[in-house]
């Protein structure tokens, strides 16, 4: 009988930490303030249990997004609080970032290694130990996507930073 009432435990305990936290993410397009600009500004909204994720996507002259803003958002007492990456995390946000730096050093190596990007690379330093607060945090198909850019030429924008993905599912243990 405690062989089976352990099983069931061990069962309940596995389903409720495969849960993926849900994400809503809704996108629209802005006109914009620039008037030789024709191409939309892209607004997409993304709510994480109590936190809300903006980014905007600036096009340039070509209809090229190459320009973001990130920016998240707390609700605290009904209203929607500018808050920071950090504050979305717990305690063991620690471990994440690390996964998240090893993630980013290892795409920064392997863009220097490779004999097609090894131009865009020179002068680009070592990647710094990130925080928390300096990536931008963006949502697609049920992934967490934290990216940062590097200064490289526009030519080389294809390999301009790095962006490290997780299953939702996968940084559940680690969000507040």
């Amino acid at each position: 009988m405690h062989v089976l009432m352990l099983f069931f435990l061990l069962m309940l305990t596995t389903a409720a930490g495969a849960q993926a936290p849900r994400v809503r993410c809704t996108e629209r397009q802005v006109k914009s303030n620039d008037p030789e600009i024709k191409d939309p500004v892209l607004r997409t909204t993304c709510y994480l249990g109590s936190y809300r994720f903006i980014e905007t996507a600036f096009p340039d002259y070509a209809g090229r997004y190459v320009e973001r803003e990130h920016s998240v958002f707390v609700r605290v007492q009904g209203r929607w609080q500018r808050t920071t990456n950090s504050r979305v995390f717990n305690g063991r946000q620690g471990e994440l970032l690390a996964r998240i730096n090893r993630g980013i050093r290892e795409e920064w190596e392997g863009f220097r290694a490779d004999s097609n990007t090894r131009d865009c690379m020179e002068g680009v330093a070592a990647p710094p130990r990130y925080g928390m607060n300096d990536l931008a945090i963006s949502f697609h198909d049920g992934a967490i996507w934290f990216s940062v850019e590097w200064d490289v030429p526009m030519a080389c924008r294809a390999v301009g930073g790095a962006i490290i993905t997780f299953p939702l599912k996968d940084v559940a243990q680690y969000l507040r």
